[in-house]
């Protein structure tokens, strides 16, 4: 009799808990706040950069350490060599139609450069980041 209270009361208290424990997280939640996380949330900083026939304008850019970027380029040139620019550092390649500004979102997190260059030529320009 006494084993049949104990069963009786541990199926009782197996019921009642998770109506107590509320909804919970969902699977795979992860409620860790993370260094990326935080520059998605700021306003990002906007620079304007454009590709002529002398290379280009500006050659170097400068952006703040863990900072989001938005880097919009406009191709004013028919060179084709100048019609994709690559950024090794973040392994993109991106096709720049003429006279159309086109946006690509960075997000910084160490200081140094990161190199912005043309499929054919080496040096398309560099972004520091302070």
């Amino acid at each position: 009799m006494c084993l049949r209270r104990a069963v009786m009361a541990a199926w009782l208290l197996l019921a009642w808990m998770p109506a107590r424990a509320g909804p919970g997280l969902p699977y795979g939640h992860d409620d860790t706040v993370y260094p990326d996380d935080l520059i998605q949330d700021r306003a990002p900083h906007r620079i304007e950069l454009i590709i002529t026939d002398d290379g280009p304008h500006p050659a170097q850019l400068v952006a703040g350490r863990s900072e989001k970027v938005v880097l919009v380029v406009t191709r004013r040139t028919q060179r084709m060599c100048r019609s994709d620019l690559l950024v090794p550092d973040y392994d993109l390649r991106v096709p720049l139609p003429l006279g159309q500004p086109v946006a690509i979102t960075l997000l910084t997190s160490a200081r140094g450069s990161i190199r912005l260059l043309c499929p054919i030529e080496d040096g398309a320009g560099e972004l520091l980041v302070r």
